[in-house]
């Protein structure tokens, strides 16, 4: 709860209280609807090594912007844009690249519903069973 507290007092301090919406507990059933309604996914997380919300995006075709932490480079793989999550301008440049090119943004949205397409039961089963035979 501290960090949440810190985080809020920082953007008081920094004036953006009108440019940050804190949604709170989001049910698991309205999820989809707020991935829709972005225009991508910022991970800006320094320890996650497989990001669930990355794999949510892809599924929902929304463009992912993550932190090249861990692993999470080669999950995003050519999917996403990939940025150092200690150096704000960088964080910064890649945001704008979204928001500046509406194409660029398709383009990494349709290449994450790619890559997650075959994430399904029958799909495991087969590569489960290639790797015990």
């Amino acid at each position: 709860m501290n960090n949440y507290n810190n985080l809020m007092q920082r953007i008081d301090e920094l004036n953006l209280k009108d440019k940050v919406k804190h949604l709170g507990y989001i049910d698991y059933n309205d999820l989809p609807y707020l991935y829709k309604m972005s225009k991508f996914l910022v991970m800006p997380t320094l320890f996650e090594s497989i990001s669930i919300p990355i794999y949510e995006a892809f599924a929902l075709e929304v463009a992912v912007c993550s932190s090249n932490a861990v692993a999470l480079t080669e999950q995003v793989g050519d999917a996403g844009i990939i940025f150092n999550p200690n150096d704000s301008g960088d964080i910064a440049h890649k945001m704008m690249m979204y928001l500046s090119d509406d194409s660029l943004r398709n383009e990494k949205a349709k290449l994450g519903l790619e890559r997650v397409k075959d994430f399904n039961h029958k799909s495991y089963k087969i590569k489960l069973l290639k790797v015990l035979n």
